[in-house]
């Protein structure tokens, strides 16, 4: 990605996605991937066009980002397909076999030291940053285990790391920036 210091300078503090693609040299589909992924943090104005509002200093942290972890920023297998049904993409799930089921134990019981060892719902939202409704469903469909279900779920700690190792957990769609996260320290 090329960027130029003085059309850097020249732009906006505040620019739409064309301002962006233009400014770093990118299509339109790699802009909408960073956007829509939150890989690059943005505001949707809910209009029909025009709707993305980026800072300046968000594309400058994200060009000193992209020379450091370029792997970080490279979009799913059929991104670019055009004409095929609009479906939703698994983003940056971590490569098969490139990260071991002992390694990521070891880097979630690293994590997880300072909370209990008998968990609550709200402990797991604040650890991988997804609603407490999707905890919830975990539960229900028996991709995590627990202990109790009363108006509060006690998880023990194990079972989390279960969970959190498990491949239906890493091949979430939609992944929240802490999991997204957490897989690229993984890889490192």
């Amino acid at each position: 990605m090329k960027v130029n210091e003085t059309e850097l300078k020249k732009a906006p503090e505040v620019m739409n996605k064309e301002q962006l693609r233009k400014l770093c040299h990118i299509s339109k589909r790699t802009a909408l991937f960073l956007l829509e992924t939150g890989l690059l943090p943005s505001t949707n104005t809910g209009k029909k066009t025009r709707c993305y509002r980026i800072k300046k200093s968000d594309v400058i942290e994200f060009i000193n980002d992209k020379k450091v972890n370029p792997n970080k920023y490279i979009p799913p297998e059929r991104w670019y397909t055009y004409g095929a049904p609009t479906q939703s993409f698994t983003v940056r799930v971590y490569p098969s076999g490139a990260i071991s089921k002992e390694r990521m134990k070891c880097f979630y019981t690293s994590r997880l030291s300072q909370y209990p060892d008998l968990m609550t719902t709200k402990d797991v939202v604040e650890f991988t940053g997804y609603a407490r409704q999707s905890v919830v469903n975990w539960v229900d469909k028996g991709h995590l285990q627990i202990l109790t279900k009363t108006n509060t779920f006690h998880i023990p700690k194990v079972f989390f790391i279960e969970f959190l190792c498990s491949d239906y957990y890493n091949g979430l769609v939609r992944k929240t920036e802490k999991h997204m996260n957490a897989i690229w320290l993984m890889s490192r």
